[in-house]
Parts: structure tokens; C-alpha cells; sequence
């Protein structure tokens, strides 16, 4: 199926996250903090990106800018900034979708496979 990247920097849900994409048939990159991710979207091709905001190295808005600039890949971001200028800012950025913590991976594993 598809190639996605997920960037969490809690363990529990990269890990949930990860397991759930991997059943459904898709391969996963997951990687806890902002280098990181920049490092792997570079040297990889992702058809999708989870995204955490608030992430170790590199911040998530900064991660996602950079993606904005060098591709068009779809980002998903999952974060605990739950605030209406938190997701603007993220939609502003280029965010194609939007989820705040806690959420629930039924709900991330639908809006993956549309």
C-alpha cells in the first residue's frame, strides 16, 4: 500500500500508530524526533506523513515547513496544541489534516486510507 512516515516523539504512540498502519498493510518509517525525520524524509520517498508538533531537535511547524518547501506529500498532523490558532497555524503551513490528543487511531487509520 502506501509508504508513511510517522514522527512522535512519545514512544507509546509511535509505536500504536506504527503497528496499526503495519496491519493494514502499509510500510512504516517511524522516527521520535525532528532530525531524525528530516533525515529520513530526504533519503526516502513517503506517500504520507503523521506529524507531532512538539518533537525534540527540530519542531514539528519547522519539520513541516521545510517538507512544504521540497515536496507535496500529505502531512497528517497529531498534536496536543489543541488550541483554533495551533491548527490554523498548522493548516497555514500546509497541514492537510488535523488531529489533537488524545485521539483515536480508528479515526487516524480512516483518514489514512481516504
Amino acid at each position: 500500500m502506501a509508504d508513511v512516515m510517522v514522527v512522535e516523539d512519545d514512544t507509546a504512540i509511535r509505536e500504536v500508530v506504527s503497528y496499526q498502519l503495519t496491519r493494514a498493510g502499509h510500510r512504516v518509517d517511524a522516527v521520535g524526533d525532528g532530525v531524525a525525520a528530516l533525515e529520513h524524509f530526504r533519503a526516502s520517498d513517503p506517500d504520507l506523513i503523521i506529524l507531532d508538533l512538539m518533537l525534540p531537535g527540530l519542531p514539528g511547524l519547522d519539520f513541516l515547513r521545510i517538507v512544504r518547501d521540497e515536496a507535496s506529500v500529505p502531512v497528517i498532523v497529531i498534536s496536543a496544541r489543541d488550541s483554533e490558532p495551533d491548527r490554523i497555524t498548522g493548516f497555514d503551513l500546509g497541514a492537510d489534516d488535523y488531529m489533537t490528543k488524545p485521539f483515536s487511531v480508528r479515526e487516524l487509520m480512516a483518514r489514512v486510507q481516504v
